[in-house]
């Protein structure tokens, strides 16, 4: 009679090492080839190399730090989180959201500013003039 041994999230010789808890999970009993441990689907978000235990560098993010972090994010050093590739530093000026894709335009904000004060001048003009003529 021969046994077969089946690994469930383990690997080599019995099926004695566990598979890396940054392997993706495949939806299957497992994570890892049963004979060296390198991960079957990939890795979490995060994480890269056959066995994922590679952290994303500073520059990069996701599955398998597949995809580069914004060049709009600030600051030195860790630019966005290894999973979820948000600003770790916040934003470049002129730029916003979660990865700092959108533009900030600060001529919104300058235009709105203006237009206030033009509705400011005349309403205390035209407060002026009524006044004036009340009298």
């Amino acid at each position: 009679m021969i046994l077969v041994l089946v690994c469930k999230n383990s690997y080599g010789r019995n099926c004695t090492k566990n598979c890396s808890e940054t392997c993706k999970d495949t939806g299957v009993d497992r994570r890892c080839n049963r004979v060296d441990g390198h991960c079957l689907a990939g890795c979490e978000a995060g994480y890269a190399g056959a066995f994922c235990q590679q952290e994303c560098n500073n520059e990069t993010y996701g599955e398998n730090c597949g995809n580069r972090c914004s060049v709009n994010c600030d600051g030195d050093g860790r630019l966005c989180d290894s999973v979820n590739g948000s600003c770790t530093h916040g934003c470049k000026h002129g730029f916003e959201g979660v990865r700092c894709e959108v533009s900030s335009d600060s001529s919104t904000y300058e235009k709105r500013y203006f237009h206030l004060t033009i509705l400011s001048v005349g309403a205390s003009l035209t407060a002026v003039v009524v006044l004036f003529l009340y009298m």
